[in-house]
């Protein structure tokens, strides 16, 4: 008996060293492998901050989930920035009554949420930080973040969420239902959410990680993720810093070209001969803009004025001449403007 005891007391033992150095997944979570490629990514801690307990079992609220998304679009610096400490995030609260119920640790993440566009509270005056999460609000923070959620209903921008990412019916049913959800589901969403794209510049979350060298290559083929290279590396844009190159296509259309990709909202003013609003359309990697008036330029000369974030004073004009024997096109080369063609068909 005593021999058996002792083998029960060594199985024990081994047991608990396993228990000590592994990842505590609770019976019945289904995103243990999304939770640990999400942490090999830095994405995800879970609960602790010197060890990997994801605490999948674990309810979500809203203050979680928001302090989670951030983490997910790598904006905790930002948000550290913006908000230098608690008492500032608080600060830039203090419209919500139930403010100072935020969590000191995670207060300067909500701030930077709201700030951002990605909630705007329970209600006009109360963020509810305690209050359970929903699917559907995940989801509507995640597409607000992205600037693809057309609508503040929620259980729309649940159905678009389950259309973008491919959601099987299962998955779908259980994000529709509007019930509070674990971290489990809240991981699985995320992981989901890695394959989506930003709306104005069709690029992936993940490729956008990759490109701002938050995450590795390296990192990304490591945690497994399924997402061949190619579809993470082959959408990285350059931020534009010029305008380079103005020039005439058609009798109502100019085109403009940028020296990387426009990624922010751009606007576009059209002066001289005659004051232009075109209608502006853009190629897929964002580097050229099509200006559409409504109707035939008039002969002159015209300036071409863009104001966009990252493009400065001096680098955001272009001048270009319309005459009746042809356009002059206007290359923008530094400060210098150098005419290269004449009478343009």
């Amino acid at each position: 008996m005593r021999k058996v005891k002792k083998y029960l007391a060594a199985i024990v033992a081994v047991m608990m060293i396993f228990t000590m150095f592994a990842p505590a997944f609770a019976a019945g979570t289904v995103y243990e492998d999304n939770a640990r490629a999400l942490n090999e990514l830095n994405l995800y801690r879970g609960t602790s901050t010197t060890e990997f307990v994801p605490a999948l079992e674990a309810q979500l609220t809203r203050e979680q989930g928001l302090a989670l998304i951030v983490r997910m679009f790598a904006l905790e610096g930002a948000a550290t920035t913006t908000y230098a400490t608690p008492e500032d995030a608080y600060k830039a609260l203090a419209n919500f009554t139930d403010a100072s119920r935020i969590e000191s640790t995670l207060v300067q993440s909500v701030a930077y949420a709201v700030k951002v566009g990605m909630t705007v509270g329970l209600t006009a005056t109360t963020m509810g930080p305690k209050s359970n999460l929903t699917g559907q609000q995940y989801c509507a923070f995640v597409l607000r973040q992205l600037g693809q959620a057309t609508t503040d209903e929620y259980s729309m921008t649940a159905d678009k969420f389950a259309t973008l990412a491919k959601l099987d019916a299962e998955e779908k049913a259980d994000l529709t239902a509007n019930k509070a959800i674990n971290r489990d589901f809240a991981v699985g969403i995320s992981f989901k959410s890695l394959a989506l794209e930003y709306k104005d510049t069709k690029q992936t979350v993940l490729a956008k990680l990759v490109a701002d060298k938050v995450v590795t290559q390296a990192q990304v083929d490591k945690a497994g993720y399924s997402t061949p290279a190619p579809s993470v590396t082959s959408v990285v844009y350059t931020s534009a810093t010029a305008m380079t190159e103005v020039k005439v296509t058609a009798e109502d259309t100019m085109v403009a070209t940028f020296n990387g990709a426009v990624t922010t909202n751009a606007t576009f003013a059209v002066t001289g001969a005659m004051t232009v609003t075109p209608v502006v359309t853009w190629n897929e990697a964002k580097t050229t803009a099509t200006l559409k008036s409504a109707g035939v330029f008039l002969d002159g000369t015209y300036t071409v004025t863009v104001t966009a974030d990252g493009i400065a004073a001096g680098k955001n004009t272009g001048t270009i001449v319309v005459a009746k024997n042809g356009v002059a096109k206007i290359e923008i080369l530094g400060d210098k403007l150098v005419r290269t063609e004449d009478n343009l068909a």
